[in-house]
């Protein structure tokens, strides 16, 4: 028999993961084609709540994001948005773009047409909760629905939530009145002290749900490649001046000029793509950076495997509390990666981070051409087949990676649960 936990506004949220039962849910937030984390993060969520037998209703606009953030999708890309792995089921519901609705000043307005499409979903489907990732504009979008229909919901927040979003005193007085109004707020410990002075009640506070990579994506295998044989490196994610892209581009011409075979395989994509595509000529490396664009983050996996060493070189990100998995996506696939001194000391890395087997670090808060041209120098010389990395339940590997993981790889039973704690106080 399912239990309830009896929320703040008296409203009842049913506890789901490994019970009976369907719970219809309502995911509000991006999704793929939308590229990024937390939209893959959102479609693994989704995935778990189906395989846990429940009915997921995914309210988003992503059919409505810009060319250069977009995932570039198959036909086979479009069946997975809506397949789902087990008992349950997925239902993809966006806003479409209409030249016709806009105003003057001209914005679209993306608030207004997912709370319209969000009330003829709660009507026809009838959801336990809604779960809304990133205050603007889906956690808005949650309270405008909770106080028309009734319904309850958790937000969940993201760093720039915290960061210039709610700087703003034009958006003040309302992100206050979506915290106050949350059944609960999902957010790291970090983020409680800046949440309660925005508004959030402490004691609806909840720990983030433990997301994890699933096993059957992101497995591991060996290191195809012998000693000093050419090196294939990955790199993928928006472009950004702290990614350190231009210093990368610098440091792989000095390294093919003094004789090493190395490529990369870049999915980047964002306005400043352009720019990087001339830097890539300029530095005659047209034949050794090849451009994919965004795919979503079930293909990322294979891309992976197929290279040899991954490379993420952020430094000076804005937001400090900013925790991108890539690094961790490519480790439990069984691959090393170069970071900054600023990822590998992240919360999250610092305990997976074995210098010279696991990670080549860049040393200095700037990663500049010089130093990472010599962590491309150290993984030439130790990424090859000898170094195998298992970071998941595997028998071998080392027991240290395998223990900092286990919080990271998923088990045969579904990609994400909940933290124990979490389960026993809402879901």
């Amino acid at each position: 028999m399912l239990s309830t936990v009896r929320l703040s506004n008296g409203r009842a949220a049913w506890r789901f993961f490994g019970q009976s039962g369907l719970v219809v849910i309502l995911l509000i937030g991006k999704y793929p084609p939308i590229e990024g984390g937390v939209s893959a993060y959102n479609y693994w969520l989704a995935q778990a709540f189906a395989e846990a037998g429940h009915k997921v209703i995914v309210l988003t606009n992503a059919e409505e994001v810009e060319e250069e953030y977009r995932m570039r999708l198959t036909a086979g890309d479009r069946a997975k948005l809506r397949g789902f792995r087990k008992r349950g089921s997925i239902l993809v519901s966006s806003t479409r773009w209409d030249s016709k609705v806009s105003y003057v000043p001209w914005a679209n307005p993306y608030l207004s047409k997912l709370v319209s499409l969000g009330l003829e979903l709660v009507a026809r489907h009838r959801p336990r909760f809604a779960y809304c990732s990133y205050f603007e504009p889906y956690g808005v979008a949650g309270l405008m629905l909770s106080k028309l229909t009734g319904i309850p919901y958790l937000v969940q927040h993201a760093g720039s939530d915290l960061g210039r979003l709610s700087a703003s005193r034009q958006l003040r007085a309302l992100h206050r009145e979506m915290l106050r109004g949350a059944a609960g707020v999902v957010c790291s410990p970090p983020a409680e002290r800046r949440l309660i002075a925005l508004g959030a009640s402490q004691k609806r506070l909840l720990r983030p749900l433990d997301c994890r990579l699933p096993p059957d994506v992101f497995r591991p295998s060996r290191l195809g490649r012998k000693a000093g044989a050419p090196l294939r490196l990955i790199s993928y994610g928006k472009l950004d001046p702290s990614k350190g892209i231009d210093p990368l581009l610098k440091a792989l011409a000095e390294c093919r000029g003094g004789g090493l075979s190395i490529t990369i395989d870049a999915f980047w994509g964002g306005p400043s793509l352009e720019g990087i595509k001339r830097a890539i000529s300029r530095l005659g490396l047209g034949k050794a950076v090849r451009l994919h664009g965004f795919v979503p983050p079930w293909r990322i996996a294979l891309a992976i495997r197929r290279a040899h060493v991954g490379v993420f070189l952020e430094s000076g990100f804005p937001i400090a509390m900013h925790t991108p998995l890539g690094a961790i996506e490519c480790m439990a696939c069984g691959r090393p990666v170069i970071l900054s001194e600023e990822l590998a000391r992240k919360a999250h890395m610092a305990g997976l981070v074995l210098r010279g087997r696991t990670a080549f670090v860049v040393r200095g808060s700037r990663p500049g051409p010089k130093g990472i041209e010599r962590a491309f120098r150290e993984a030439f010389a130790a990424a090859h087949s000898q170094l195998r990395i298992v970071l998941n339940r595997e028998p071998g590997g080392d027991r240290r990676l395998r223990r900092q993981m286990r919080f990271l790889i998923g088990r045969a039973t579904g990609p994400i649960g909940l933290q124990k704690a979490d389960r026993n106080r809402l879901l």
